[in-house]
């Protein structure tokens, strides 16, 4: 490091305003360079696609509605309805499910082991 290349340059932005901080310019830019701007390649337009495709493939491998994992229902209210009971009863069955598979078996094991210990 040289004595120059400690001292701060100061290259100014254009088209900044002074209203935001930090947008007047750029402290330590090495000399020969210019501020170049971002490219905006953010998904604004696509994001609401992206977010529903997403969330379509997660809702396919759970076997959940899209509408009530997003809790996003169009205006027809029979529909709505009809999704909602639907996710009920998957969600009832599952419970049952659980209830008698795993939890079942468990409480099964730990009622024998109080029987066999005695109490």
């Amino acid at each position: 490091m040289t004595e120059e290349s400690l001292r701060p340059v100061y290259s100014g932005m254009p088209h900044a305003s002074v209203n935001r901080p930090g947008s007047v310019g750029v402290f330590s830019l090495p000399g020969g360079q210019e501020l170049q701007p971002f490219p905006d390649t953010s998904p604004s337009q696509n994001f609401d696609a992206f977010v529903k495709a997403y969330f379509s493939y997660i809702c396919a491998a759970t076997g959940h509605s899209a509408e009530t994992v997003l809790m996003m229902f169009n205006d027809n209210y029979s529909a709505s309805r009809a999704t909602l009971i639907l996710t009920w009863r998957i969600t009832e069955q599952r419970c049952w499910e659980m209830d008698y598979y795993i939890l079942g078996a468990c409480r099964t094991c730990w009622f024998l082991q109080k029987i066999s210990v005695g109490y």
